[in-house]
């Protein structure tokens, strides 16, 4: 059980919801969070939903559940793959390694039904309500979940069709729902926002400029929820965004690591072995971390980087002049950190595959800032340029 009293845990799930409407991941006010606090159940609004949660809650130990409409283009695609026999290979979507192989299909919205898919799985589709999505160890992941199923799909269906699109015509159903889900897909920016300019002295400018680039990063949808990462050299120290933490949230969030030791807070950003080794062997003071998401559809082209994990290789294909590398999030003999800073030496940003966009600047964080919006619109322009031939 939670140790927050039932008020400010109402508070909590009360600006999540709005988290998920802000960031174009769920319809707004279709948002209903239930979670687990000192003096019971809490809801953040009271709704005709309100009892589905309240029994999945009681039957199972949860700690938060969240049921949404997700919003456009996540809608158009989810509706679309709900009816095809069964959702396989949606990819990692988050910091946290959450990963659907396969997506359940509630037959009915019922709590009997809800309890039984929840309590074998972490989300699943709900036919007329959305997406339900369960947090075991924690209240935030159940967004982490809700995220995952959204960035995900949106991936899939999007690779999907490329990919069929190579070998014939897309289908009628299949064209129709490319077609609506890309109505609702803006253009990256061409114009570039002027960040603060480095280098910088004081702990205090740093964080100035790391929250300046990850307000930036979400607002130019180079990554969605509490998702994405960015830090900073300042002497011998490297200052982090916290993990779990909105990138256009991190005031009072940033941690300060040691550069050359591993005693760290244990709230700074998972990536933090990737940002580390990227700053002591690139000569970057700013690094930016978003997953950007044409850029991960087409680095799904380049499975055959999978086979290396762990093998440490840094460069085995490239999209254009952007490597593509495999790894997983955090450290380890498979960590991601063994195949990123090599690759992004002397190039202007990494594709990890499935997962997203490492790029880093000399001074400060207009570089990186830069270089990742330009990567992603030169994959936007490079799949729709593929798919229209």
């Amino acid at each position: 059980m939670n140790n927050y009293p039932g008020n400010r845990m109402t508070e909590k799930i009360r600006i999540y919801a709005d988290r998920l409407s802000r960031g174009g991941l769920a319809e707004e006010n279709s948002t209903l969070i239930a979670a687990a606090s000192a003096s019971g159940i809490v809801m953040s609004r009271k709704d005709s939903r309100t009892a589905l949660l309240e029994a999945v809650m009681r039957e199972l130990p949860l700690l938060s559940v969240v049921l949404a409409q997700p919003a456009e283009p996540y809608r158009t695609i989810l509706d679309f793959l709900s009816g095809e026999p069964g959702l396989q290979g949606a990819i990692p979507g988050d910091s946290r390694g959450v990963l659907f192989r396969s997506l359940p299909i509630m037959g009915e919205s019922t709590e009997d039904a809800a309890i039984s898919v929840l309590r074998r799985r972490r989300g699943a589709v709900v036919p007329g309500l959305g997406i339900i999505a369960a947090g075991r160890s924690d209240p935030d992941e159940a967004l982490d979940v809700f995220y995952s199923i959204c960035f995900g799909c949106f991936v899939k269906f999007f690779s999907d069709c490329l990919r069929i699109s190579r070998n014939g015509r897309l289908g009628r159903d299949r064209s129709a729902a490319f077609f609506r889900a890309k109505s609702f897909i803006d253009n990256p920016e061409t114009d570039f926002p002027a960040l603060a300019r480095g280098p910088f002295q004081t702990g205090e400018e740093a964080r100035a400029a790391i929250e300046e680039a990850g307000r930036l990063t979400v607002r130019y949808r180079l990554v969605d929820s509490s998702y994405g990462n960015a830090s900073y050299r300042c002497g011998g120290r490297l200052l982090i965004s916290r993990t779990g933490i909105p990138l256009d949230e991190l005031h009072g969030a940033i941690e300060t690591c040691p550069l050359e030791e591993d005693d760290c807070p244990p709230q700074a950003s998972r990536e933090l072995p990737a940002h580390r080794r990227i700053v002591l062997e690139t000569g970057n003071r700013a690094v930016l971390h978003g997953h950007p998401k044409f850029s991960v559809v087409l680095s799904l082209d380049h499975e055959a980087l999978l086979a290396g994990i762990g093998g440490g290789a840094a460069e085995a294909e490239a999209i254009e002049d952007v490597p593509v590398v495999a790894g997983k999030p955090g450290g380890g003999p498979s960590g991601l950190h063994l195949t990123v800073p090599p690759a992004l030496k002397k190039r202007r940003g990494v594709i990890v595959y499935g997962h997203g966009v490492f790029t880093a600047g000399k001074e400060d964080f207009n570089e990186a800032f830069r270089n990742m919006l330009e990567i992603e619109r030169m994959c936007v322009d490079k799949y729709f340029n593929e798919i229209y031939r």
